[in-house]
C-alpha cells in the first residue's frame, strides 16, 4: 500500500509543496523479489536463406 505525503521543500525560488509517493520496506522488497513484468518472447521469422535450405533439405528427402 502506498502512501502520498506532502512536503515543503525549500528551492532558489522560494518555499515549494512536493508530493511524494512513499512506499513501505515490505512494498520494496515484494517488487524487488517479482521483478519486472515479463515481455512476450518476440516471434521467430526465418530469414530467406533458412527457408531455402529447409526446401532444398525436403527436396534432397523426396518430401517435398
Amino acid at each position: 500500500m502506498s502512501n502520498i505525503q506532502t512536503h515543503r521543500v525549500r528551492t532558489a525560488d522560494g518555499v515549494k509543496e512536493v508530493k511524494l509517493n512513499v512506499h513501505t520496506a515490505e512494498e520494496i522488497e515484494q517488487r524487488a523479489v517479482a521483478g519486472p513484468p515479463a515481455s512476450p518472447a518476440p516471434p521467430v521469422t526465418p530469414s530467406p536463406a533458412e527457408v531455402e535450405d529447409d526446401d532444398e533439405q525436403a527436396a534432397a528427402a523426396g518430401t517435398e
